[in-house]
């Protein structure tokens, strides 16, 4: 990036008439093919990147126009269940450069310096949803959940009757009356969901109804249920739309959550309950329950899984201490990390399930990019299967022993895009 770029924040409390928020949101919207921001808009981003007291990284330059916002990076400190901690992450929101800026180094300013300065905030992972798979892992990123679009035949569903559905009551509500319950559900699903990512304001508000991509303001036609325990407490909801009465009348599910299994069961008996329906639309990932809970299979239609959202890691040793590990063992890696971050050779060492990561001299058995040890980390892609094409570098049996260190047999699943 040339000195006639500059690097800076936009300030979480830049007035409101600022017009740097319009420019910094067009960027992402331009990037994206997006109509450009309206009032609305741009009121609704100013409002939820404070609430999530979001770093607003941007580069500006002085153009035939005048000086305008040319590249931005929106990222908030979120929280991820690594499995032996819930530890902080920097969740990347969006990124882009104005195309007439491209190719300039301004993209590599703006990602070097958040996940850069992330990790002196001791913040040690980093992740993103990626519009173009070949952008990002040359940054250190690799897909870490997988998503597919889901298809219900409601006349099929049926549970097993081994499933577990909890009993008590579903009750059809406002999405509004969600508000005061979200984050005590959303808080029990991330506990007891292994790579969950904490929702985060902008989520929140669109599960409530405040904001609806589709309607660019506050959702028109979002209906709610919400699952009741025995003591009267909200421990489940789901939210969605119906999408027309045109065969095979369907309705898009947006967001589901459960306190249990038990709980998410119970909403989806609900939901293929309703009357007047053939369809439920939503996105399933490889660790949902769900079709193993079907009484019939085929009554759940899955489109090829694509990539979800990526995953990169920023420190190791603090990354080594959150993860959870199935078995004890140690190994010696050499990660490469084209920004230093985690370069380096490193002793791995896991004992009764806790896992410790230092320097070393000692000669590595397995080497590999930061981004193929992201692609590892949720037990994704075998390090074997990588290896075969060149992606991880050791002897066989190195590699087949790293291979069991790394490997866990509970499936994740995150429910919160970027």
């Amino acid at each position: 990036m040339d000195d006639s770029y500059l690097y800076g924040l936009l300030p979480l409390d830049a007035p409101d008439d600022d017009p740097r928020w319009r420019q910094y949101l067009d960027v992402f919207r331009l990037t994206l093919l997006d109509e450009p921001a309206g009032d609305a808009q741009t009121e609704f981003f100013r409002r939820n990147r404070r609430a999530d007291d979001a770093r607003l990284a941007m580069i500006t330059t002085r153009t035939h126009l005048g000086d305008a916002v040319v590249g931005g990076c929106s990222s908030v400190v979120g929280r991820y269940n690594a499995g032996a901690e819930d530890v902080a992450t920097l969740i990347i929101n969006t990124i882009g450069v104005n195309p007439a800026h491209r190719r300039r180094g301004l993209l590599r300013e703006l990602m070097t310096q958040q996940l850069r300065q992330a990790k002196a905030d001791g913040i040690p992972f980093a992740t993103l949803s990626a519009s173009e798979a070949t952008i990002y892992g040359r940054f250190g990123f690799a897909p870490s959940t997988r998503i597919g679009e889901v298809k219900i035949d409601v006349k099929r569903f049926k549970l097993r009757p081994t499933a577990p559905v909890a009993a008590c009551q579903v009750e059809w509500v406002e999405p509004a009356f969600l508000a005061e319950h979200v984050d005590r559900v959303v808080d029990a699903f991330h506990a007891r969901q292994l790579g969950s990512v904490r929702p985060y304001a902008r989520t929140k508000m669109e599960i409530v109804g405040e904001w609806s991509g589709e309607a660019q303001g506050p959702a028109k036609k979002l209906r709610a249920i919400a699952h009741f325990d025995e003591s009267g407490q909200v421990d489940g909801f789901a939210t969605f739309e119906h999408t027309g009465w045109e065969p095979p009348r369907r309705v898009k599910v947006f967001s589901l959550f459960g306190s249990t299994l038990a709980v998410e069961l119970a909403l989806w008996q609900a939901l293929a309950s309703m009357d007047l329906i053939g369809e439920l639309g939503f996105y399933t990932q490889p660790g949902d329950p769900l079709p193993l809970a079907l009484a019939d299979e085929r009554a759940m239609e899955v489109k090829d899984f694509g990539d979800w959202t990526w995953l990169r890691i920023l420190d190791l040793p603090a990354a080594i201490a959150a993860r959870s590990f199935e078995r004890d063992g140690e190994v010696i890696v050499r990660v490469e990390d084209g920004l230093g971050l985690t370069d380096g050779v490193w002793h791995i060492t896991v004992l009764g399930g806790r896992g410790s990561a230092v320097p070393t001299d000692e000669a590595p058995h397995v080497a590999l990019d930061v981004a193929e040890l992201a692609r590892i980390w949720e037990s994704n892609d075998s390090p074997v299967a990588l290896a075969h094409v060149g992606r991880v570098e050791g002897e066989p049996g190195a590699i087949r022993d790293f291979a069991s260190l790394f490997y866990r047999a509970e499936p994740v699943r995150n429910l919160t895009g970027y």
